[in-house]
């Protein structure tokens, strides 16, 4: 998740972000362990998958006055039945 949030914003200051502060969260918690895990928003959309985990980092899902964001004016909608995502434009 760190290189793909560095990948679209390289000065973002991650020591912020829980999984910073928690290295071994993935590891040792999530591995092998949760199919989809969410995370709250960045202003841009993140779906990464690794070792069988899908990691998704929900987009802004309004309008800022004065602002643009990747992604901005979408929401993210999750089909547990078919353990599927769709990201709809509002």
């Amino acid at each position: 998740m760190r290189k793909s949030i560095l990948a679209i914003d390289p000065n973002r200051n991650l020591t912020k972000y829980v999984q910073s502060g928690s290295p071994d969260l993935f590891s040792g918690v999530l591995k092998g362990q949760v199919r989809m895990a969410f995370t709250g928003h960045l202003h841009f959309p993140i779906d990464l998958t690794v070792e069988g985990t899908r990691m998704l980092s929900l987009p802004l899902s309004i309008k800022a006055v004065g602002r643009d964001y990747i992604g901005m004016g979408q929401a993210v909608i999750l089909d547990t039945d078919k353990s599927e995502i769709k990201v709809v434009k509002i």
